[in-house]
Protein backbone atom coordinates (compact mmCIF):
# COMPACT_ATOMS: atom_id res chain seq x y z
CA UNK A 1 0.00 0.00 0.00
CA UNK A 2 1.59 3.47 -1.11
CA UNK A 3 1.51 5.97 1.77
CA UNK A 4 1.75 9.59 0.55
CA UNK A 5 2.59 11.04 3.72
CA UNK A 6 5.63 13.93 4.56
CA UNK A 7 7.99 10.72 5.61
CA UNK A 8 7.70 9.26 2.47
CA UNK A 9 8.77 12.69 0.32
CA UNK A 10 12.24 13.30 2.04
CA UNK A 11 12.54 15.93 -0.51
CA UNK A 12 9.46 18.24 0.59
CA UNK A 13 10.67 17.38 4.35
CA UNK A 14 13.79 19.08 3.71
CA UNK A 15 12.51 22.27 2.53
CA UNK A 16 10.25 22.35 5.59
CA UNK A 17 12.85 21.60 8.17
CA UNK A 18 16.20 22.70 6.89
CA UNK A 19 19.48 22.53 8.77
CA UNK A 20 19.66 24.62 11.92
CA UNK A 21 23.35 24.91 13.18
CA UNK A 22 22.56 26.10 16.93
CA UNK A 23 20.18 22.63 17.35
CA UNK A 24 23.37 21.22 15.47
CA UNK A 25 26.09 22.56 17.79
CA UNK A 26 23.88 22.02 20.95
CA UNK A 27 23.28 18.25 20.24
CA UNK A 28 26.72 17.88 19.15
CA UNK A 29 28.04 19.08 22.50
CA UNK A 30 25.44 17.64 24.26
CA UNK A 31 26.32 14.02 23.00
CA UNK A 32 29.84 14.61 23.97
CA UNK A 33 29.80 15.31 27.36
CA UNK A 34 28.89 11.22 27.56
CA UNK A 35 30.92 9.56 25.27
CA UNK A 36 31.20 8.81 21.83
CA UNK A 37 27.74 6.36 21.00
CA UNK A 38 25.35 8.30 19.74
CA UNK A 39 21.61 6.71 18.57
CA UNK A 40 19.83 9.69 16.45
CA UNK A 41 16.21 7.97 16.74
CA UNK A 42 13.67 9.26 14.19
CA UNK A 43 16.69 10.90 12.30
CA UNK A 44 14.85 11.23 9.03
CA UNK A 45 16.83 12.14 6.47
CA UNK A 46 19.98 12.72 8.60
CA UNK A 47 20.32 16.46 9.48
CA UNK A 48 20.99 15.73 12.74
CA UNK A 49 22.52 12.18 12.40
CA UNK A 50 25.16 13.40 9.94
CA UNK A 51 26.86 16.70 11.45
CA UNK A 52 26.88 14.16 14.85
CA UNK A 53 28.87 11.92 12.59
CA UNK A 54 30.82 14.77 11.13
CA UNK A 55 31.76 15.71 14.86
CA UNK A 56 33.88 12.71 15.39
CA UNK A 57 31.10 10.93 17.17
CA UNK A 58 30.08 7.19 16.72
CA UNK A 59 26.38 7.88 15.19
CA UNK A 60 23.31 5.36 14.73
CA UNK A 61 20.59 6.50 13.15
CA UNK A 62 17.01 5.21 13.37
CA UNK A 63 13.70 6.02 11.57
CA UNK A 64 10.59 4.17 10.39
CA UNK A 65 10.67 5.46 6.93
CA UNK A 66 12.96 3.40 4.75
CA UNK A 67 13.01 6.50 2.16
CA UNK A 68 13.96 9.24 5.01
CA UNK A 69 16.76 6.65 5.58
CA UNK A 70 17.73 6.66 2.28
CA UNK A 71 17.99 9.96 1.88
CA UNK A 72 20.39 10.04 5.01
CA UNK A 73 22.47 7.44 2.93
CA UNK A 74 23.15 9.60 0.02
CA UNK A 75 23.67 12.66 1.89
CA UNK A 76 26.32 11.26 4.13
CA UNK A 77 28.06 9.28 1.52
CA UNK A 78 27.72 12.66 -0.90
CA UNK A 79 29.47 14.55 2.55
CA UNK A 80 32.06 10.77 2.98
CA UNK A 81 30.80 10.87 6.18
CA UNK A 82 30.16 7.03 7.96
CA UNK A 83 26.53 6.20 9.37
CA UNK A 84 25.03 3.25 10.62
CA UNK A 85 21.68 3.76 9.32
CA UNK A 86 18.78 0.74 10.77
CA UNK A 87 14.73 1.13 10.11
CA UNK A 88 13.13 0.81 13.55
CA UNK A 89 10.25 2.16 15.39
CA UNK A 90 11.23 3.73 18.39
CA UNK A 91 8.58 2.72 20.07
CA UNK A 92 9.60 -1.12 20.28
CA UNK A 93 13.22 -1.80 18.52
CA UNK A 94 15.87 -3.98 19.54
CA UNK A 95 19.65 -3.34 18.44
CA UNK A 96 20.89 -6.86 19.64
CA UNK A 97 22.54 -5.38 23.07
CA UNK A 98 23.98 -2.54 21.80
CA UNK A 99 24.47 0.55 24.49
CA UNK A 100 24.77 4.38 23.37
CA UNK A 101 26.16 7.04 25.59
CA UNK A 102 23.59 9.45 24.51
CA UNK A 103 20.38 8.85 23.22
CA UNK A 104 18.70 11.34 21.04
CA UNK A 105 14.95 12.26 19.80
CA UNK A 106 15.16 15.45 17.94
CA UNK A 107 12.87 18.03 16.80
CA UNK A 108 9.91 17.21 18.02
CA UNK A 109 9.63 13.52 17.32
CA UNK A 110 8.94 12.21 20.91
CA UNK A 111 5.54 14.19 19.90
CA UNK A 112 5.05 11.16 17.68
CA UNK A 113 3.87 8.94 20.55
CA UNK A 114 0.87 9.46 21.52
CA UNK A 115 -0.48 6.40 23.75
CA UNK A 116 0.59 5.11 26.97
CA UNK A 117 1.82 1.90 25.52
CA UNK A 118 3.79 3.73 22.97
CA UNK A 119 5.44 5.54 26.00
CA UNK A 120 6.12 2.27 27.58
CA UNK A 121 7.65 1.00 24.59
CA UNK A 122 9.66 4.30 23.52
CA UNK A 123 11.11 4.20 27.61
CA UNK A 124 11.70 0.38 27.64
CA UNK A 125 13.76 0.42 24.76
CA UNK A 126 15.52 3.55 25.48
CA UNK A 127 16.27 1.47 28.65
CA UNK A 128 18.01 -1.44 26.90
CA UNK A 129 19.75 0.95 24.76
CA UNK A 130 21.66 3.24 27.16
CA UNK A 131 24.77 2.85 28.64
CA UNK A 132 25.25 2.72 32.73
CA UNK A 133 25.77 6.67 32.60
CA UNK A 134 23.71 7.38 29.16
CA UNK A 135 21.22 10.14 28.91
CA UNK A 136 18.02 10.60 27.11
CA UNK A 137 17.89 13.72 25.69
CA UNK A 138 15.22 15.16 23.32
CA UNK A 139 12.93 18.52 22.76
CA UNK A 140 9.56 19.46 22.08
CA UNK A 141 7.75 22.28 21.02
CA UNK A 142 5.08 23.83 23.41
CA UNK A 143 2.94 26.62 21.14
CA UNK A 144 3.12 30.16 22.61
CA UNK A 145 -0.37 31.58 24.07
CA UNK A 146 -0.91 33.69 20.44
CA UNK A 147 -0.56 30.86 18.79
CA UNK A 148 -3.11 28.79 21.13
CA UNK A 149 -5.47 31.60 21.50
CA UNK A 150 -5.60 32.09 17.18
CA UNK A 151 -8.89 31.16 15.72
CA UNK A 152 -9.33 27.26 15.29
CA UNK A 153 -11.65 28.04 12.05
CA UNK A 154 -9.07 30.17 10.52
CA UNK A 155 -5.63 29.00 9.01
CA UNK A 156 -2.32 30.64 9.64
CA UNK A 157 0.07 31.58 7.44
CA UNK A 158 3.40 30.07 9.06
CA UNK A 159 5.78 30.19 6.10
CA UNK A 160 5.77 29.37 2.26
CA UNK A 161 8.23 26.88 0.28
CA UNK A 162 7.90 26.19 -3.28
CA UNK A 163 9.55 23.61 -4.54
CA UNK A 164 12.09 22.75 -7.21
CA UNK A 165 9.66 20.86 -9.40
CA UNK A 166 6.51 22.88 -8.87
CA UNK A 167 7.86 26.04 -9.73
CA UNK A 168 7.06 27.61 -12.22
Amino acid sequence: MEQNGLYDRPDLYDLIAPRDPAMERFYVETARERGGRVLDLACGSGRLTIPLARSGLRVTGGDLSAKMLERARRSAEAQSVQLDLVQLDMRHFDLKGRTFDTIIVAVNSVLHLHSSDDFRGFFQSVARHLSPKGRLVFDAFFPNVAMLSSDPDRRQLVGAIVHDTQAT
